[in-house]
C-alpha cells in the first residue's frame, strides 16, 4: 500500500512539473543561456519519460495481479468472459486441458461455445442477475473441442479485467459424480455449499 502511495505521489509531482515547465523556460529565457535552457527542457524530457514508466508499471502490477489471481494454486478450471459480448479474456491451464482448446483458441470464442445451444438463453438470464461477491449458478452442461458434454458445477462473479465488465468462473467437474448418483445436491446444500465456501474463501484471500 506505501509503495502504491508512493508511486502516486511521483507521479502528481511530475505532472505538476510538467504541467508548469513550459510556461517557466519562456519566461526563463530572457534570463538564462540557451545551455541552461536546454537544461531545463531535459530534465522535463526525463519525467514526461518517468510518469509513462510509472505508469505503465502499474497497470503491469494490476495485469499481474488478475493472472495471480486466476492461475494461482488452483488445478480447477477458471476462465474470464465479457460480460456483454461474453468473448473470452483469460483461462487457465487447467481449463485448456479438460475442454481441449488451446489458449488462442479460447480467445477467439464466446462463453456460448462450450455449451449446448439450449443453455444459452439460461446463460443469458444468469449474467444478467448476478450481483457483486461470487455466487452458485448451478450445475451446467459443457462442452469439450472433441464434442463430449459433460456436468459442471459454476461459481461465478462479476469483475473487472482489462478496462472491461466481465465475469469470473470456477468450473468444478462433477461429471464422475453425477454419472455415479454422487453429485452435488441442490444448488445451495451439501458438497455444493461446502465446495463454494472453499472458492469464496481462495478467490477473496489477500
Amino acid at each position: 500500500m506505501l509503495r502504491k502511495r508512493m508511486l502516486g505521489m511521483i507521479v502528481l509531482l511530475a505532472l505538476g512539473w510538467a504541467f508548469v515547465v513550459d510556461p517557466l523556460i519562456t519566461v526563463l529565457a530572457a534570463y538564462l543561456a540557451p545551455h541552461h535552457i536546454n537544461l531545463f527542457r531535459s530534465v522535463n524530457d526525463t519525467l514526461l519519460i518517468m510518469v509513462a514508466a510509472v505508469a505503465f508499471y502499474r497497470h503491469l502490477q494490476r495485469a499481474i495481479s488478475q493472472y495471480r489471481r486466476l492461475y494461482r494454486d488452483i488445478p480447477t478450471p477458471m476462465y474470464v468472459y465479457d460480460r456483454h459480448t461474453l468473448d473470452f479474456l483469460a483461462v487457465n491451464d487447467a481449463a485448456i486441458k479438460r475442454y481441449g482448446y488451446s489458449y488462442s483458441q479460447f480467445l477467439n470464442m464466446k462463453a456460448t461455445d462450450i455449451r449446448p445451444p439450449d443453455d444459452t438463453d439460461r446463460l443469458l438470464e444468469v449474467i444478467a442477475g448476478l450481483t457483486p461477491g461470487y455466487s452458485d449458478a448451478g450445475r451446467w452442461r459443457h462442452t469439450t473441442a472433441a464434442g463430449e458434454v459433460f456436468h459442471v458445477r459454476i461459481f461465478a462473479q462479476p469483475t473487472s479485467f482489462r478496462n472491461r465488465q466481465a465475469v469470473q468462473i470456477v468450473a468444478i467437474d462433477i461429471d464422475k459424480k453425477i454419472k455415479n448418483g454422487t453429485g452435488f445436491s441442490g444448488k445451495n446444500g451439501g458438497t455444493g455449499e461446502r465446495a463454494g465456501e472453499y472458492y469464496r474463501r481462495f478467490l477473496y484471500r489477500r
